[in-house]
């Protein structure tokens, strides 16, 4: 999938990038930075039930992010630079038992895993048979969350909100890092559920003033958002497109697809029409999506967004097999 361009607010986060490793603010952001004299554009790929959302932020539901392109990462962990990790969350469901983040070694094992753990934010770092684990807190269940943590001799500082954290005395040293995992590395592990923005590796050592500087920028990121009008409805399935077939779409994985409905009873926001159509998840990760199992005349209760605002989604296939009408279109936020 190809990202939009969106605009970018310049100099808001993170501020400085002269001692950049790694950045992703968001799908169709200014991803991309200097390193070392020459440039380097980071993206994430997905696994599972994991997609952009209407922010192009990563939208985690049961499935990863993954990205590898950490090469500076691990020249700067050789000549025993400090590291700091930044990235901003929104937990969204039950997140009693999940993995968040888990960082690999240059053999692809577990060196940094981040969980929610029966309430608590627990870190803990693997390297060479030794282990040290953190507890950094109460798990947060509402975001946004902005969490940067400060690598020296193994986990040296932890902040939340521009807050510090607690971090136990015993050390282990993070191995060179070749991927960040965000959800479920694996089948066996509980998925996170939320989303995730604002990304970034530094080559330096991290301090009080830069988790509150960073802080202080995430909350006005979000402070000049615009957030689409969203409504909530009790409809009735009247018409569908077929569910996009996983080798007319190949190489891709995802495609959405086009329903007609009847809107029986507006739960929430404002929507005057009896007739819409609406932009579904048809696959995901190659797998059919909910919405492809509906069938005419089946009620469904839906949490909609204008289709002009997911930039996100305009580049994917659409299965549209219904006649042109002057209808307005929205997209299911749903999965």
């Amino acid at each position: 999938m190809a990202p939009q361009e969106l605009p970018v607010v310049p100099g808001v986060w993170p501020g400085s990038r002269a001692d950049l490793l790694f950045i992703w603010e968001r799908g169709g952001a200014n991803n991309a930075i200097e390193v070392d004299g020459k440039r380097q554009q980071f993206t994430f790929s997905s696994k599972g039930r994991a997609v952009l959302d209407g922010f192009q932020r990563l939208r985690l539901a049961g499935g990863a992010f993954e990205t590898q392109n950490l090469d500076a990462v691990v020249a700067a962990q050789r000549n025993a630079e400090p590291i700091g990790l930044e990235f901003t969350f929104w937990p969204e469901g039950e997140n009693k038992q999940a993995r968040l983040l888990t960082a690999l070694d240059s053999e692809g094992n577990e060196a940094l895993r981040l969980d929610y753990a029966q309430g608590d934010l627990r870190c803990r770092i693997r390297w060479k048979g030794q282990s040290a684990e953190h507890l950094l807190g109460a798990a947060p269940e509402h975001g946004p969350c902005n969490l940067m943590l400060g690598f020296g001799i193994g986990l040296e500082s932890a902040w939340l909100n521009g807050e510090r954290l607690h971090v136990s005395p015993v050390k282990v040293s993070l191995p060179p890092l070749s991927a960040l995992v965000f959800g479920a590395s694996d089948k066996d592990q509980a998925p996170w559920l939320g989303r995730i923005e604002a990304v970034a590796l530094y080559r330096r050592k991290m301090e009080d003033a830069d988790a509150q500087d960073r802080w202080r920028r995430i909350k006005t990121l979000m402070e000049r958002r615009k957030v689409p009008a969203r409504i909530e409805i009790d409809a009735e399935l009247k018409a569908v497109s077929a569910t996009p077939e996983l080798a007319k779409i190949a190489p891709y994985r995802n495609g959405l697809m086009l329903y007609e409905h009847e809107v029986k009873a507006v739960l929430s926001g404002t929507c005057a029409e009896k007739r819409i159509r609406v932009v579904h998840w048809g696959l995901i990760d190659g797998v059919p999506a909910t919405a492809a199992a509906w069938k005419p005349g089946q009620r469904v209760t839906l949490i909609l967004e204008p289709w002009a605002d997911q930039k996100q989604a305009h580049s994917l296939y659409c299965s549209d097999d219904l006649p042109d009408a002057e209808v307005p279109r929205y997209f299911d936020t749903g999965l």
